[in-house]
């Protein structure tokens, strides 16, 4: 992944980008052979997530691009308008038949992975959303306040989700509505336990 040397405004933005659009449904269907599965489509996850990028002030582009030594690659970049700051990644495309329509199909697919991938958002089906829902803002923003009691001298939302991601052993984005108490029991005994040493 290139990036600008500093980052923090950008990662915190698709920090807070993160934490405003939540789990998205996987609605459209596909098949490959005689396998069904779901998935969520390219509209879907700009319409979940076009107004969180907005108030985050962060503007996207994403394009085929060539290699450094040859060969289709994807790019996409994700730009902080107010500090200037951005994070690109590329990844190498596969494209089965060199026709227009597989092209097409190829950079949908890949437009769609990216932003969702970059973005760190997560999409389930409607089953998996019922039964697993994500930890709600003001569970997480708990989870914050306690990792700051802890540490006070950390200041970024980088610094803030490593820390949790250590104690809890996974990233505040992925902790379920269920779990969210127990990972704040977690937390509250590291707090004791730092307190006796």
């Amino acid at each position: 992944m290139q990036q600008t040397d500093n980052k923090e405004k950008v990662m915190e933005a698709i920090f807070n980008v993160q934490h405003a659009v939540g789990i998205i449904k996987r609605e459209s269907t596909g098949s490959t052979g005689n396998r069904n599965y779901k998935y969520t489509s390219l509209d879907k996850v700009w319409e979940a997530a076009q107004g969180a990028l907005k108030d985050q002030k962060l503007a996207v582009t994403q394009a085929p691009t060539a290699g450094e030594h040859g060969g289709n690659y994807f790019q996409t970049t994700i730009y902080h308008i107010e500090s200037g700051q951005s994070v690109t990644q590329k990844m190498q495309m596969v494209i089965v038949k060199d026709d227009p329509q597989s092209i097409g199909s190829a950079i949908t697919y890949y437009r769609r992975y990216m932003l969702l991938s970059m973005l760190g958002l997560i999409t389930v089906d409607d089953s998996d959303a019922v039964e697993h829902k994500l930890a709600t803002a003001q569970q997480k923003a708990k989870l914050v306040g306690a990792v700051k009691e802890i540490f006070p001298d950390i200041n970024t939302h980088r610094e803030i989700i490593e820390t949790i991601q250590n104690i809890v052993g996974k990233h505040p984005s992925y902790i379920r509505e269920e779990e969210a108490d127990d990972c704040l029991d977690l937390i509250k005994a590291f707090t004791a336990k730092a307190v006796k040493e």
